[in-house]
């Protein structure tokens, strides 16, 4: 019993340094870095998408309410919701653009520490303990993994909720009860999240984390389908943008 206590206590430790970790590269980075332009191309349109639910109460990624409050938006399907929901709240919020890009920068760093936190948790339940801890060092420091939360995307939510996945897949699944509906649900809520981000965003991990469920896989072939997962969702990816 002390020996797992103490386990547990490593755990804790070691992700609270990997949640510091990515916090500290994150936080750099939204401060150093200075976006010239940081509405345009997709993130004008999920600007646009946003801005048009909060104030004409339609899902259209037209710019003609901006100059014309009196128009009249039409609706459209052209971006996946997830993203303009995101910042819709904020936008509801306040109505400066400056203000809500800030804001969603500080979103992405959430994101980018809770899919630090949420990988290691997943690797430690497969892995040695020094391996999973590089493991979430890796998540937490890489660059590219960093960048990204300057900037108005999809990926780090998507990056997110696939480490989230991966961690609830290494959960040993409730025989019956509250605790059987609880993981199934969130699962499924986890799964909905990502779908809301673009439907491509889901197919991969989903299908993860039914193989992972269903055959409980090794940790070789556990770690190959987590770095195909988080490899998929690479910034530029065109399945999240």
């Amino acid at each position: 019993m002390k020996a797992l206590g103490h386990l547990f206590r490593s755990k804790i430790v070691l992700a609270v340094l990997i949640g510091l970790t990515a916090c500290y590269f994150r936080a750099i980075a939204i401060q150093t870095t200075v976006i010239e332009a940081p509405l345009r191309a997709d993130a004008l349109e999920y600007y646009f998408s946003a801005y048009n639910l909060v104030h004409q109460g339609t899902y259209s990624r037209s710019a003609a309410a901006l100059s014309d409050p009196q128009a009249i938006v039409r609706p459209d399907a052209y971006r996946p919701p997830g993203l303009p929901l995101i910042i819709a709240g904020f936008l509801s919020i306040t109505p400066s653009p400056s203000a809500a890009l800030t804001a969603m920068q500080a979103a992405n760093l959430v994101a980018g520490i809770f899919a630090a936190i949420a990988l290691f948790i997943a690797a430690a339940a497969m892995l040695p303990l020094p391996v999973a801890f590089a493991a979430g060092l890796m998540v937490a420091a890489s660059p590219h993994l960093v960048a990204i939360s300057v900037y108005l995307l999809t990926e780090p939510f998507a990056i997110c909720l696939v480490a989230l996945l991966l961690a609830l897949t290494t959960l040993d699944v409730p025989i019956a009860g509250r605790r059987r509906f609880a993981y199934f649900f969130g699962l499924g809520a986890t799964i909905g999240c990502l779908a809301l981000l673009g439907p491509s965003s889901s197919r991969s991990p989903r299908s993860c984390a039914l193989r992972s469920i269903i055959t409980r896989i090794d940790a070789t072939r556990w770690c190959s389908a987590a770095s195909a997962q988080l490899c998929a969702l690479r910034p530029g990816s065109s399945e999240t943008s």
